[in-house]
């Protein structure tokens, strides 16, 4: 599996748990990949452990590490752009700006403005009149000094998406 694929499967697992009202948590195995075995023979033994990190073995950020903080979920139905985001940690309700960047620009723009609830989920849903191929979406945030026990406010920007043309069924 690619390196991209793993963060988009990481970012619609949040949201397929949050969907499914049975699921009442979603644990994460594992954090770093395990070391590849030098011992097996070369090809697709030696990596027979577990490679579904956030870290590689050395320790280098694998690009799910950015999604697994705030995961966000975008697809299309029918004439709209659906997408689910998350906050971690999701204290409170927060105002999140969501974004989106056209195809070939470099500047992403505020496209809508939401609450999370109290668990630090929020969703919305946008016209995909005027939207382009390869528009990409993201969401920004800023969290407290009280949530985050810190002396300024935190500020994120998660990792741009490029909606799924799957049709989940939505809540």
């Amino acid at each position: 599996m690619s390196l991209a694929k793993q963060a988009r499967w990481l970012a619609q697992s949040s949201y397929l748990a949050w969907r499914d009202p049975r699921v009442r948590t979603l644990a994460h195995y594992e954090w770093r990949d395990e070391k590849i075995s030098r011992k097996a023979p070369t090809g697709t033994r030696a990596y027979a452990s577990w490679q579904s990190g956030l870290l590689f073995a050395d320790g280098r950020r694998k690009p799910a590490l950015a999604v697994f903080p705030n995961p966000l979920w975008a697809f299309t139905s029918g004439a709209r752009v659906r997408l689910w985001g998350q906050v971690r940690p999701g204290e409170g309700r927060t105002g999140v700006v969501v974004l989106r960047r056209r195809a070939g620009s470099r500047t992403a723009r505020p496209v809508a403005r939401v609450r999370t609830d109290r668990r630090g989920v929020w969703t919305t849903s946008l016209s995909r009149r005027g939207a382009r191929r390869g528009d990409t979406y993201a969401f920004r945030y800023v969290l407290p000094p009280a949530v985050t026990g810190r002396a300024t406010p935190l500020r994120r920007t998660t990792p741009a998406l490029r909606p799924a043309g799957v049709r989940p069924r939505t809540r």
